[in-house]
């Protein structure tokens, strides 16, 4: 019997390359899904790979801009961005015969749609952190800003399962972001649980498999996976 197990992600994990890291290395997966199009897998790494090759240069850059506690933190949070395709790799490398595959297909404009809802997301997110002295400093005098983004991100976790989805998008673009994508999602990942040898780890978004709504985890509920969100994998050994 193949073991499959869906893990929902927050993208701004600080902790997410380490989270993710122990559970593959826990579970020793022969096959990797993850919630990424394959025209963008390479674009991914290179970028990856660009941030850490750019890595001292930025962060003096954004000491200068921000100070040191700050700029630290936006330098980090550049190098772990988009963990869940450069982690998935290195296992991948490491461990021959393991095949990773690309889950999430969609024509050009619909990602370019949705590169757009990502960025806005992101931007708004770095800005939280640049203008921290503003929006946290009277409510956690004795946090540094480490500590708050991370209870932040913890809230986020804890969050999702009871957020509305549905009534915070309009019908529209609650398709393109979820359903439609999520139907693609469970096509490939039981087309490819049909040649999976023992364990299957699928990666994505937290929303898509823990959303208010008939989300990713619920279409393969039949299939009886292992639901687990990325920061759980701290409760084991």
């Amino acid at each position: 019997m193949v073991n499959l197990y869906l893990i929902g992600t927050n993208h701004f994990d600080l902790r997410g390359p380490i989270r993710l890291e122990k559970f593959l290395n826990m579970v020793r997966p022969d096959t990797l899904g993850i919630e990424m199009r394959s025209q963008q897998y390479e674009s991914s790494l290179y970028s990856h790979e660009m941030v850490l090759h750019n890595s001292f240069a930025n962060t003096m850059k954004n000491i200068a801009l921000y100070g040191c506690e700050k700029g630290l933190l936006l330098e980090q949070l550049a190098e772990i961005s988009g963990y869940e395709v450069w982690k998935t790799t290195e296992y991948k490398i490491r461990e021959q015969g393991v095949r990773l595959v690309c889950c999430d297909e969609m024509g050009d404009e619909l990602r370019q749609k949705i590169e757009g809802e990502w960025s806005v997301a992101h931007n708004a997110f770095l800005s939280m952190i640049q203008d921290y002295d503003i929006n946290f400093s009277s409510d956690n005098n004795n946090s540094c800003l480490l500590d708050v983004v991370g209870q932040f991100i913890q809230q986020n976790y804890d969050m999702i399962d009871n957020v509305p989805l549905s009534e915070q998008f309009s019908e529209e673009k609650f398709k393109m972001i979820l359903t439609n994508r999520d139907a693609v999602a469970e096509r490939r990942i039981r087309d490819l649980l049909l040649t999976t040898n023992h364990t299957f780890v699928y990666i994505g978004g937290a929303a898509h498999l823990f959303g208010n709504y008939r989300n990713l985890y619920e279409r393969l509920s039949d299939l009886h996976p292992v639901r687990l969100k990325l920061n759980e994998v701290d409760m084991y050994r």
